[in-house]
């Protein structure tokens, strides 16, 4: 305990008060007793000094947020990860943000070291989805937004996305300039395309008013049992039904470790990893992970009687992912 922080202030009057009082008789032996009063109280009175400086410099420490490291676009990326949409006559237009974190450091004290942002922007009509893919690194400077460039671009720093698009895979030319508020959660802005400028408010997907939506879509928080081989695995999965019934699934996960050599802990924080909803029924769930770098991982999951547990497995050739395998659905007003 650090004790409280005025104890140096009280120290210091008991001081005071000693002194005056042995002033008042005079004698030889008064005056030597006051000197060795004034160094005993002048020496606790440093100690209290020093241990309340002790005690600041240590709740500084413990305190010190991991954002004091690199300067990231966002130090939550949870409450952007996953899709974005919003409808029009012409069909479905959304983004999905895909954020990887890494942090390292002592345990308890992690500082950011790197992000990397990739941002699926999509248009899906009748079924058919077209899409391109836009990334950010560095979080953007005000000055930044002003830049006008005949080649793609995309900027976030952290609320305003701006992306610059002269040609992708699939996708006509477009810009979007949309600014994240937590509260009512959507992005607002205006999207141009063909010439053409629409003001915008992408907001998580959801069916029409009054649909029901299928019994997956939720949010789900790792739940893993003891004798798991991914007990110690943390993350979430998150499944949505956009108007055209279509499901989306993502998955946020942790993964840890610590350098044997320097005893630092080193995070990897994935945020919306893109699943694809290969089948649902009304009892079973079975998602596909999409690796570009290697083969696929597959959750084959299966619901509980009360719709509250989703319990599974990861597959994949050369062993499973580390990543939670079963799920506790989470109150529907933590619903992103």
């Amino acid at each position: 305990m650090c004790g409280r922080p005025d104890s140096a202030t009280d120290s210091t009057i008991v001081v005071s008060q000693d002194l005056e009082s042995h002033e008042v008789h005079g004698d030889k032996h008064a005056d030597v007793k006051i000197t060795q009063d004034r160094l005993f109280n002048l020496s606790q009175g440093v100690s209290m000094l020093l241990l309340r400086l002790t005690c600041i410099l240590f709740i500084s420490l413990l305190l010190s947020p991991a954002q004091e490291g690199v300067d990231i676009p966002t130090p939550h990326p949870e409450l952007i990860a996953g899709p974005w949409e919003v409808a029009s006559a012409s069909g479905i237009d959304g983004i999905f943000f895909e954020i990887a974190t890494s942090s390292s450091g002592p345990s308890g004290r992690e500082q950011f070291d790197w992000q990397t942002m990739n941002i699926r922007v999509y248009h899906r009509e009748r079924g058919k989805e077209t899409w391109g893919y836009f990334a950010a690194k560095d979080k953007a400077s005000p000055e930044s937004y002003s830049m006008r460039d005949d080649h793609s671009f995309t900027l976030f720093d952290g609320e305003r996305l701006l992306i610059h698009c002269t040609n992708a895979t699939d996708l006509k030319p477009f810009d979007l300039d949309i600014t994240f508020s937590p509260i009512p959660n959507k992005w607002s802005g205006a999207w141009s395309r063909s010439g053409q400028s629409f003001n915008v408010a992408l907001k998580r997907p959801a069916p029409n008013p009054g649909v029901t939506p299928r019994v997956f879509v939720g949010d789900w928080v790792s739940a893993a049992g003891p004798n798991s081989p991914n007990y110690f695995a943390s993350g979430g999965l998150h499944v949505r039904e956009s108007l055209d019934g279509v499901l989306s699934a993502w998955l946020d996960r942790t993964i840890s470790g610590m350098d044997q050599k320097t005893r630092l802990i080193h995070n990897e924080q994935r945020s919306g990893e893109w699943l694809k909803v290969n089948s649902a029924t009304d009892s079973s769930l079975i998602l596909d992970t999409l690796n570009w770098f290697g083969p696929p991982s597959q959750f084959r999951g299966s619901l509980s009687e009360d719709r509250q547990v989703l319990t599974g497995t990861w597959e994949r050739p050369g062993g499973g992912l580390r990543a939670p395998d079963r799920f506790r659905r989470a109150p529907a007003a933590a619903a992103q």
